[in-house]
């Protein structure tokens, strides 16, 4: 498959927590304003702001948040048939405004004294 145009869908969360960016890979531009086709790519960007995958093959793996009878990858595959188009998931990413759990061996999170006077005043 030759990818010739990318489209970048974001999505956060109600609440502003968490959120993603998903890039996705078409053969042609012509899907690109398709309903269905931005249905699909808001909901994939949704999969990996809820599920959080690590990597492209852990996400393609996943239940598909729309219809967890199916994989990512099969909800994929329905979208082509539906399009004619391949469609490729190209990257993404997942930010959250929680704090990442500490990794053995990191060093202990930086204490910021700014934040310590804000909360004596």
């Amino acid at each position: 498959m030759k990818i010739n145009e990318k489209f970048i869908q974001s999505y956060s969360h109600h609440d502003g927590t968490a959120g993603a960016l998903v890039e996705i890979g078409l053969e042609s531009a012509v899907p690109i304003q398709s309903s269905i086709f931005r249905a699909f790519c808001n909901d994939l960007a949704m999969q990996v702001t809820s599920m959080d995958p690590t990597d492209r093959k852990e996400l393609l793996a996943q239940d598909w948040i729309r219809d967890p009878s199916i994989s990512v990858q099969d909800a994929i595959g329905q979208l082509e048939s539906e399009l004619d188009e391949r469609v490729r998931v190209m990257r993404f990413q997942r930010w959250d405004t929680k704090p990442a759990p500490p990794v053995e061996g990191d060093p202990p999170p930086r204490k910021d004294p700014a934040m310590a006077l804000r909360l004596v005043k």
